[in-house]
């Protein structure tokens, strides 16, 4: 079963995705049945058949698929759990796909929305991941998935309909460089500043470490263990992690008081923003931001009265062609 899933996965690479699409079918039904109920698994490999669908043009399925897997997850570990920004992403492309193959303006816009929605559970990802491997996973995806979204809102740009679009773009932009500065400082242990007592610092992380214990066993519970979110087992696990988390909150809320240079470094991740770093600049001088992604080089133009997105492609994309 588990080498049927590969090579589903890369045959994708491959873009042969019909027979990507067939391979992953048969190990979603294998998986099925062998297991009594849905898990995450299984979500996964509905989710890469859904994006094998939509490379095939067959959104409406794989809308289908991609709602399965983030059913499942959200049944499995809440609607805030952070790993959902996989399907959300997921979702935004197949509905850019779509606008791009028929430009109904409604697509775009939920496009445009699940991204947001993306990008919310990956903040959650980055910030308060305890592990350095998973911060620079859920970074590098963070990459692919702000390409996307910058490039859902200069298609927006395009349509000449929502000025907001550039504001979104750049905002997305910002974050992005916000995150990868947040992720090396972290990197670089370079947040321990004098004067804040040890007893604090093991404090905050014996919390983090509490938690990420309690979020692994609920899910070990939940998916190993066979259990419904709402047996006692795992009520319980549930009812000590949000202990931990509200002692979590009032512990940052102690650093934002009193060690605020702590706090900000750490966890306050305050962007400028495009009307900011329009002010800043005389009227003669241009500032130019870029964002390097996969595919496209995405580059603001910001003068002191207006300012303009330009895209340049690196790859030749089924998108740029329906472009």
């Amino acid at each position: 079963e588990i080498r049927l899933r590969l090579v589903g996965s890369e045959m994708c690479i491959r873009d042969s995705y019909a027979e990507a699409l067939r391979w992953q079918q048969k190990a979603l039904v294998l998986f099925r049945s062998a297991s009594k109920t849905d898990n995450g698994l299984i979500g996964a490999i509905l989710l890469y058949i859904g994006r094998a669908q939509s490379a095939l043009g067959d959104f409406p399925s794989a809308l289908e698929s991609i709602r399965g897997d983030l059913r499942i997850l959200t049944k499995l570990y809440g609607p805030d759990y952070a790993m959902l920004y996989h399907s959300e992403a997921a979702t935004g492309d197949v509905y850019k796909r779509w606008y791009l193959r028929t430009g109904e303006d409604s697509l775009l816009q939920l496009s445009r929305t699940h991204f947001r929605l993306a990008e919310q559970h990956l903040d959650k990802c980055i910030r308060f991941e305890n592990f350095s491997d998973a911060r620079r996973r859920s970074l590098n995806d963070a990459v692919m998935v702000f390409e996307q979204a910058i490039s859902a809102e200069n298609l927006q740009l395009k349509t000449g309909e929502d000025p907001a679009a550039l504001e979104n773009a750049w905002r997305l932009s910002e974050e992005m460089h916000g995150f990868s500065l947040f992720a090396a400082a972290q990197e670089s242990d370079a947040l321990h500043f004098s004067g804040i007592p040890d007893s604090l610092l093991n404090l905050e992380k014996n919390l983090k470490s509490d938690m990420n214990t309690l979020e692994n066993r609920r899910q070990k519970l939940i998916t190993q263990g066979g259990l419904s979110i709402t047996d006692s087992l795992v009520l319980e696990n549930d009812v000590r992690y949000f202990a931990k988390r509200d002692a979590y909150g009032r512990l940052c809320t102690h650093f934002e008081q009193h060690f605020s240079e702590y706090f900000r470094l750490k966890y306050a991740l305050e962007n400028v923003t495009l009307a900011e770093a329009q002010k800043m600049l005389e009227p003669q001088q241009t500032l130019l931001e870029y964002f390097t992604g996969d595919s496209s080089i995405f580059i603001f133009v910001l003068h002191q009265t207006d300012s303009r997105l330009m895209e340049i492609c690196l790859l030749y994309t089924s998108d740029a062609a329906d472009e």
